[in-house]
């Protein structure tokens, strides 16, 4: 192996991986894999992949696929896929899709998509998009956009957008947008805003901002953000922020990161960091690091 990064690797047998990074590897047969990034990967077989990544990967038959994200991947047959990402993708038939990322993906049959993101797509019919990213789909139909990322979208007619996101969008009217991706947006007037991403965002004043991506964010003010992405924040204080990207973020004061990505971080002091990546860190101080990815870190 060349350049494998495990930790708790289990009773696995790895063979002719270059860059494999895993860690809490259940019994498992791995073959032939490039660059193969995987966390707590149940039984399964896993050969001819390049570059996969997938978390808690459930008894699932992967094969010729390149660039694979998955995380809790059940019991899907997936085949001929490049650079597909899934989260929980259930019992679904996936065939030759270039650039998938789903999540939670329930039972659709999705045929002739490009670049498409789907989270909890319930039972809805999808064809001919290009791009097109939406999370716990209701039953509608889609046709003819381009780049539309949407999560819970409510049953609306979407038509001539492009480069839309939006999650959980009331309804209401949306026009002359560009590059708006919003996530439980709460009805209010959105202007001028350019690029904002924003997940079950709770009335309040957003101005001046520029590819903001939040989720869940708690009411505060928010200003002078460039490419923010959060999920799930507590009331806090952000600012002076550049690239930070957190889930599951417990109250605490950040400030003067750059390109963070956390995970379930729970309450600490971060400071200092560039571009860190922590999955289910536990409470530690972080000072000073540059470019550590880490999953599971203990104390």
């Amino acid at each position: 192996m060349n350049g494998l990064r495990s930790n708790l690797l289990s009773l696995g047998v790895l063979g002719g991986m270059n860059g494999l990074r895993a860690n809490l590897l259940s019994p498992g047969v791995l073959g032939g894999m490039n660059g193969l990034r995987s966390n707590l990967l149940s039984p399964g077989v896993l050969s001819g992949m390049n570059g996969l990544r997938s978390n808690l990967l459930s008894l699932g038959v992967l094969g010729g696929m390149n660039g694979l994200r998955s995380n809790l991947l059940s019991l899907g047959v997936l085949g001929g896929m490049n650079g597909l990402r899934s989260n929980l993708l259930s019992l679904g038939v996936l065939g030759g899709r270039n650039g998938l990322r789903s999540n939670l993906l329930s039972l659709g049959v999705l045929d002739r998509m490009n670049g498409l993101r789907s989270n909890l797509l319930s039972l809805g019919v999808l064809g001919g998009m290009n791009g097109i990213r939406s999370n716990l789909l209701p039953p509608g139909v889609l046709g003819g956009m381009n780049g539309l990322r949407s999560n819970l979208l409510s049953l609306g007619v979407l038509g001539g957008m492009n480069g839309i996101r939006s999650n959980l969008l009331p309804s209401g009217g949306l026009g002359g947008m560009n590059g708006l991706r919003a996530n439980l947006l709460s009805p209010e007037v959105l202007g001028g805003m350019n690029g904002i991403r924003s997940n079950l965002l709770p009335p309040g004043v957003l101005g001046r901002m520029n590819g903001l991506r939040s989720n869940l964010l708690s009411p505060g003010v928010l200003g002078g953000m460039n490419g923010i992405r959060s999920n799930l924040l507590p009331p806090g204080v952000l600012g002076r922020m550049n690239g930070i990207r957190s889930n599951l973020l417990s109250p605490g004061v950040l400030g003067g990161m750059n390109g963070i990505r956390s995970n379930l971080l729970p309450s600490g002091g971060l400071g200092g960091m560039n571009g860190l990546r922590a999955n289910l860190l536990s409470p530690g101080v972080l000072g000073g690091m540059n470019g550590i990815r880490s999953n599971l870190l203990s104390s």
